[in-house]
């Protein structure tokens, strides 16, 4: 049988040109639709990879560009802050100012000190709940530093350190044998500890001048201004000063009143401007040779120093 292949050359290659033309409409097609060039590697396959760096770099700095932006506005929110803190000092100043004036009253200077407080615990406010992004320009998100981290060995003395109300410290769980002493130095600084829940342990009640200075004459207001998770302390943290060591009646050093709370012996020497009656101070100042001194022993579960 013989074997016959018939064919039509011309049909032929009119369909290779058809094939084409359709190969050559996707390729403009898609860069018609998508405005590029080179839209994969068979376009090109060295411009691609030179299209994809050129991309990336791009993008990354668009990103760059937004994490600017980001941080202008955080620093501007911090910026605003710190213009009505600004305010608040120089208003502090003036009632300052107008204390020293010989014909105003005891009462009349009571209330300038109520508000020159009151002003304080507003900078304190303004500084610790300023918030953008999540995070507090003026404060320290990540809580007070571990004690070893301010004063880096143990026997070591840190000079021109000031806490106010802000948290300086905490003392680690399990540190024992814990001593700390603070020179006064004409001024009424007192050692202040809390268990991060609230509870005093040791330190001045709230009927002492320091807190009034400080703005604070309250639980409340001790809670407002102390108690968040941005200064170490648990949520729904309440004051409570039912365990509260203020030393003996009058300074002593070495300290000799001791209390005991969840396994820690606490041993403190007491304010040396003493919120009774007893030596009649409370006035705000104390010797330059006054030191108040505190001890914790065995101290398993101490949560914050203030």
């Amino acid at each position: 049988m013989g074997l016959t292949i018939n064919s039509n050359p011309v049909a032929t290659k009119a369909q290779g040109s058809l094939s084409k033309a359709l190969r050559d409409q996707n390729v403009a097609m898609r860069r018609l639709s998508s405005g590029l060039r080179i839209n994969s590697a068979k376009d090109d396959a060295a411009g691609l990879s030179i299209s994809d760096r050129l991309t990336t770099e791009i993008r990354s700095q668009q990103q760059v560009r937004r994490n600017i932006q980001d941080g202008l506005g955080y620093a501007q929110v911090g910026d605003t802050a710190l213009k009505e803190i600004q305010e608040l000092i120089h208003r502090g100043r003036e009632l300052a100012v107008q204390a020293a004036n010989a014909t105003l009253s005891d009462s009349d200077r009571a209330s300038l000190n109520e508000e020159f407080g009151q002003i304080k615990a507003q900078i304190d406010h303004i500084a610790e709940n300023t918030e953008i992004f999540g995070k507090k320009p003026l404060s320290r998100d990540e809580g007070p530093p571990n004690i070893r981290e301010i004063f880096n060995f143990s026997g070591n003395t840190l000079t021109n350190k000031t806490s106010g109300i802000v948290p300086m410290s905490y003392v680690p769980a399990g540190a024992l044998n814990f001593q700390l002493t603070i020179d006064a130095i004409g001024w009424d600084d007192d050692i202040q500890i809390f268990t991060r829940d609230g509870k005093h342990l040791v330190g001045s009640n709230l009927a002492d001048i320091v807190w009034a200075q400080n703005g604070i004459n309250s639980p409340a207001q001790l809670e407002a201004a102390i108690f968040s998770s941005g200064k170490g302390f648990l949520s729904g943290a309440a004051y409570s000063d039912a365990h509260l060591n203020s030393g003996s009646a009058t300074f002593q050093n070495p300290p000799t009143h001791t209390t005991s709370y969840n396994g820690m012996q606490l041993t403190f020497s007491g304010d040396a401007d003493r919120t009774g009656a007893l030596d009649g101070n409370n006035d705000g100042n104390v010797s330059g040779a006054d030191r108040h001194e505190t001890q914790l022993s065995q101290a398993k579960k101490i949560d914050k120093l203030l």
